[in-house]
């Protein structure tokens, strides 16, 4: 069978294909505040395409209620094993349609209108932006994108894209509704050789919905009722 990926994890004389796209509802994003406990989201949503160099391109759409914050921020748990770097970061607000300054400076209060996206420490990466609403409330929407490269892992008879879109985390906000669409680079032969599982909250649902796309779903995310991953 043609492999899906150009891929040097990927070998030619694989002889079956599964794509295995593993969405695990963990722990999400941080908010730096000292009244955390009042900010939420109403929804959250992921727009993924995979290419077939093996990365992923993901785009995030926060629709999230502000309560006296001046930096939002989200963090990765890197392994070496599963994937590799993450790059070409942007965040927008799509209120103004402002693209936020990227600056090289982790910061515990970023500056209004600019964001970071380092290693900060030798297991996490972060994402944090400015959006200086220290002493105001109100309704935003944000766009964050970034690639993960590396993320496809190759096995005998099998291909598996496994990537925590809500991973395990200390600071979290309950979230409304959470939404999302992964496209492969090309259909599979068989839709019964695409298989995906979700791992969290019981309520969340996930299914296939053509030869090269999935599709995920999750209603009231409540970080303390999470399941470990």
């Amino acid at each position: 069978m043609r492999n899906l990926f150009e891929n040097k994890k990927v070998k030619s004389f694989l002889i079956k294909l599964i794509i295995m796209t593993v969405i695990s509802f963990g722990f999400l994003f941080s908010i730096n505040s000292s009244s955390e406990k009042f900010q939420y989201m109403d929804s959250l949503d992921y727009q993924v395409t995979v290419n077939k160099n093996g990365s992923i391109e993901v785009v995030e759409t926060w629709d999230i209620n502000v309560n006296n914050t001046n930096t939002l921020f989200k963090n990765f748990n890197l392994s070496k094993d599963r994937y590799g770097e993450i790059t070409d970061v942007k965040v927008i607000d799509l209120d103004t349609g402002k693209e936020f300054k990227q600056i090289d400076e982790e910061m515990y209060y970023v500056t209004k209108g600019c964001y970071y996206a380092l290693k900060i420490q030798n297991n996490k990466f972060e994402i944090a932006f400015g959006i200086g609403m220290d002493n105001k409330k109100g309704k935003k929407k944000y766009q964050v994108s970034y690639v993960v490269n590396d993320v496809v892992t190759d096995y005998k008879d099998v291909q598996e894209i496994y990537w925590q879109f809500l991973a395990k985390n200390q600071n979290t906000v309950p979230v409304k509704k959470v939404t999302g669409t992964i496209i492969l680079p090309e259909d599979v032969s068989d839709i019964e050789n695409l298989r995906v599982w979700g791992h969290g909250q019981l309520n969340g649902e996930i299914q296939q919905l053509s030869k090269n796309k999935a599709q995920f779903e999750l209603n009231n995310l409540n970080p303390h009722e999470m399941l470990a991953i």
